[in-house]
């Protein structure tokens, strides 16, 4: 059997959860910031849907077969992609929690 790749099965499974933009957040850096909010939530729904379908073709995959090579591999790029998403999420976070406030 193959290991399949788990969306929410621990702590580190599960990208830090990504802020929203407060509107009090100051232009242009409010602007900017809300377009790499969309970003980022287009490329969680990306990566969602490549895990469903990985885990949908390598569910049952004997050991030693040659999708069984394939898997694995799928496996460890979607890793790398998920741990890349993850830092720019942890990124993202961090530019909302310093971004200029609009003074009232």
């Amino acid at each position: 059997m193959f290991a399949l790749l788990a969306v929410g099965a621990g702590a580190d499974a599960q990208p830090p959860s990504l802020s929203d933009v407060p509107a009090e957040i100051a232009e242009p850096a409010r602007g900017e910031l809300s377009r790499q909010h969309a970003s980022l939530l287009q490329q969680r729904d990306w990566i969602a849907a490549r895990v469903r379908a990985h885990n949908e073709r390598c569910a049952d995959v004997a050991e030693g077969s040659p999708l069984e090579a394939q898997c694995a591999a799928a496996q460890r790029q979607l890793a790398e992609v998920i741990t890349e998403y993850r830092a720019a999420v942890e990124a993202f976070n961090r530019a909302v929690t310093s971004a200029p406030r609009a003074r009232p």
